[in-house]
């Protein structure tokens, strides 16, 4: 949530083209003297969340209530009015916005579509009044450069009221880790400051929107990071397209790699000027599926060429990793794959069905729904999950493993036992005492099979145990 946000990391995706090249604060796209001046007693909004979190550690006991606040903004979106603010701070049961002047109504906000991945949510006001004084915010049509002149708008703590600082960008990063959802995707930074609060506020160049307000950076006071007005395009032509309340908008190849070497290519009869990536697996549950296999070389994506360090070249002349050739793409594009099989070349086209996390292992879910669980004779079985994995203190290393591990079969989970009671205070129905004493060598590692039966769910924990005797 926004109040949390020095916890949270996140970058955002620019979708640079050849005539990107300008450092003017002018879109070269649009004639930027028809654009109405910005006016945030209109644009921009106070947003209060409200609702319970639950213990991903102690997933039995019973949920907080929780409150915070931060910062959203108007925009157009098929035809209709819509608000955008981040992922972290719509994550909640109730949220109300409300206008920085001339209207003190908390608005009722209903929350239509949230991708944790790029950490954007988007909202709707079902309330005339609302809709016929909110202005959308024009979206600038390039990626922020350096040097941009900006001013970021929201309600960072210490005040009540709407604040402003102004700034310039400093950096463009194609590749940065988002820590909401641990992807990596563009970012841009600031000269100007970002503080706690101005979660999901807009970035403003040019009475257009150029990014939304999403973190701090820890350690380093008069800048911030936002996430660019390309991945605000990308979230909401996923919307249009999905239209899914939870779902990342970003697909993935979902395959195994490793970079290539000299011993490497010699190994596997390579032409020493031969580049590329070597396939080491292919998860069962890929978007590629038999098109691509073991031992294959990928040596171009989409045209582009893919050197031995796992990255490509940029229409910028920067080198990213191969994959952000991947997220600048909708789930349900095509990607073309050129490969060299044995001492032939091949290619194909790929369907990118699968969105970035969907064949994890271990999944990412929101603080207010509650990690399934199960008590049995003492000990408490939970399925793994990231959230978990992130906010325990105990020695997790023996499923700390399994966290970036795609899934074999479809609803496969990881279950576990997270809690063992003292045998002082476990018993049986019946008032026996349970010695748990054996069980705690098993604390926080993956359960495979129980008395022969493999364990694929919680679901099939419970039932192979409800219908155990010992």
């Amino acid at each position: 949530m926004a109040t949390r946000e020095e916890d949270v990391v996140v970058p955002i995706i620019t979708n640079t083209s050849p005539e990107d090249t300008s450092h003017s604060n002018s879109s070269p796209e649009m004639n930027t003297e028809l654009i109405p001046a910005f006016n945030p007693d209109v644009s921009v909004l106070h947003i209060e969340a409200w609702g319970i979190e639950y213990s991903h550690t102690r997933p039995h006991v019973t949920p907080f209530s929780s409150g915070s606040s931060g910062s959203g903004f108007v925009v157009m979106h098929l035809d209709e009015t819509y608000i955008v603010t981040n992922a972290h701070v719509a994550e909640a049961e109730r949220l109300t916005v409300k206008f920085p002047r001339g209207d003190n109504t908390k608005y009722e906000a209903t929350i239509i579509s949230i991708d944790s991945s790029c950490d954007l949510a988007l909202l709707k006001v079902d309330n005339v009044a609302f809709n016929e004084r909110a202005v959308p915010i024009p979206l600038l049509e390039r990626s922020p450069k350096i040097d941009d002149c900006i001013e970021v708008h929201g309600f960072p703590m210490g005040g009540t009221t709407v604040s402003k600082t102004r700034g310039t960008v400093s950096r463009v990063e194609n590749q940065h880790n988002y820590a909401h959802s641990n992807i990596q995707l563009p970012v841009a930074q600031l000269t100007a400051a970002i503080a706690p609060g101005n979660s999901g506020g807009p970035v403003i160049c040019n009475n257009m929107l150029i990014g939304v307000a999403f973190q701090g950076i820890r350690g380093v006071e008069g800048s911030g990071q936002i996430i660019p007005v390309s991945i605000v395009k990308h979230f909401l032509m996923h919307n249009k397209m999905i239209g899914d309340v939870h779902h990342s908008s970003f697909p993935e190849l979902n395959i195994k790699t490793s970079k290539l070497n000299s011993l490497t290519k010699t190994s596997l009869g390579l032409a020493s000027t031969t580049t590329g990536l070597k396939v080491k697996s292919v998860p069962l549950l890929s978007c590629s599926g038999t098109l691509l296999q073991e031992n294959d070389i990928l040596t171009h994506i989409d045209g582009i060429q893919i050197h031995d360090d796992a990255t490509v070249m940029l229409e910028d002349g920067m080198f990213e990793p191969y994959d952000v050739l991947i997220k600048r793409k909708h789930i349900g594009d095509t990607v073309s794959i050129s490969f060299i099989r044995g001492n032939t070349s091949h290619a194909c086209d790929i369907t990118l069905n699968k969105a970035h996390g969907a064949n994890d292992l271990v999944p990412l879910i929101p603080n207010y729904i509650q990690p399934n669980f199960y008590w049995d004779s003492g000990l408490l079985f939970q399925t793994l999950t990231k959230n978990f994995l992130s906010s325990t203190y105990s020695n997790t290393a023996k499923i700390k493993k399994y966290r970036n591990i795609p899934r074999d079969e479809d609803n496969e989970e990881v279950v576990f036992i997270s809690s063992i009671i003292p045998k002082s205070y476990a018993q049986d129905a019946d008032g026996n005492n349970i010695y748990n004493d054996d069980a705690k060598d098993y604390k926080n590692m993956k359960i495979s099979h129980v008395n022969g039966t493999k364990i694929k769910t919680l679901a099939d924990l419970i039932i192979t145990m409800q219908n155990t005797t010992s």
